[in-house]
């Protein structure tokens, strides 16, 4: 009952199953467990087949008949102490969104596999016919609103000035550029050169937030939409995967982070217009009036600064604690997100 808090009995036994303690690893016994200990009635079969997700090293298991109701999708969680949307919303949300979430285990959940589905790799915009089955998920994504005893979304803060904070705290520690430095000879002189410590860099945080669009729409948004966790359906209907950091943000964000993949080579302003038209015509149920779609457009251009502070702090984070071989292209990046930060707050911003 500790584990609920407040919900009642009724809305508890209305979850899916759990196995807190099972730890799920890299090998495909401990994932045949996890399917074993949280879907009824796979016990008793032993024809287990365990395949990795395209373009993932995430695992999805195959029992029984293989019919489309015999697969789960073991998603193990790759940073233990990130912050993941609550179990009881991660369940609506899957139940009206999609995929649902058939249990959860220690370090990560089992999710129902999209058997007709598979990866949407096209870089943004997506070429048609995708571009617009892909607006109107972003569109059903943000409409959505879990059970007000669950999370008041109406009522939330956005999520990405918490984060933005405590990157950044973490990407200016003394113990993160000695870490980093400790995998790749060349970071020390790179990692100075980004001023992390300067008072400038912290004035250039604090008016980016104090001068946050005041009309931005607060909205239940993914928080992690790219390619790789877009999914092409056979029938030109694309899903979200990947919903563990779902959460109350600003919607313009969550299509800013979609369309900002590459800092390098950012999309056109004819073709993000294009994109955010289709967004707000599914969102609506109507065609948007080009003012809406313009104002659309601007927030979207403020948050991708924001996007760009996030990615390169949080690259950094990750350059200080993931494998080494991984560390110079991550401060790499660091290097060119946060210079794109300044260059666009500059223009945007001040």
């Amino acid at each position: 009952m500790a584990l609920f808090g407040a919900q009642t009995p009724r809305e508890i036994q209305a979850l899916p199953p759990q196995s807190l303690e099972l730890v799920v690893t890299d090998d495909d016994a401990s994932a045949i467990a996890a399917v074993k200990a949280l879907i009824p009635g796979t016990a008793a079969f032993d024809n287990f087949v365990v395949q990795y997700a395209n373009g993932s090293t995430q695992r999805y298991v195959k029992w029984g008949a293989f019919t489309e109701a015999e697969h789960a999708f073991v998603r193990v969680f790759r940073e233990p102490a990130a912050p993941r949307l609550r179990f009881e919303v991660r369940c609506d949300a899957g139940a009206a969104l999609g995929p649902a979430c058939l249990g959860r285990f220690a370090n990560g959940q089992l999710e129902a596999w999209l058997v007709y589905h598979g990866p949407l790799k096209a870089p943004f915009p997506p070429a048609a016919p995708w571009a617009d089955s892909v607006a109107a998920k972003f569109a059903a994504f943000h409409a959505y609103r879990p059970p007000l005893h669950l999370l008041d979304v109406a009522k939330s803060q956005p999520g990405c000035w918490p984060r933005l904070v405590d990157l950044f705290a973490t990407a200016r520690a003394p113990e993160t550029a000695r870490a980093v430095a400790r995998r790749w000879d060349g970071a020390a002189a790179l990692i100075a050169g980004l001023d992390l410590d300067s008072d400038e860099l912290d004035r250039r945080l604090f008016t980016l937030r104090r001068r946050a669009p005041p009309g931005a729409r607060v909205a239940f948004c993914h928080n992690d939409a790219a390619k790789r966790v877009l999914l092409r359906g056979d029938d030109l209907d694309a899903a979200f995967c990947g919903l563990e950091r779902a959460g109350p943000n600003y919607a313009a964000l969550d299509l800013a982070h979609y369309a900002n993949a590459d800092a390098a080579k950012p999309p056109g302003l004819d073709d993000r217009r294009a994109f955010l038209e289709a967004y707000l015509a599914a969102l609506h149920g109507r065609r948007p009036a080009l003012g809406d779609v313009s104002a659309l457009l601007s927030d979207v251009c403020f948050f991708t600064v924001v996007d760009n502070y996030l990615r390169g702090f949080a690259a950094l984070a990750a350059a200080a604690s993931g494998p080494a071989h991984e560390a110079a292209g991550l401060v790499l990046e660091a290097q060119a997100r946060l210079q794109h930060a300044r260059a666009q707050q500059y223009v945007l911003v001040w």
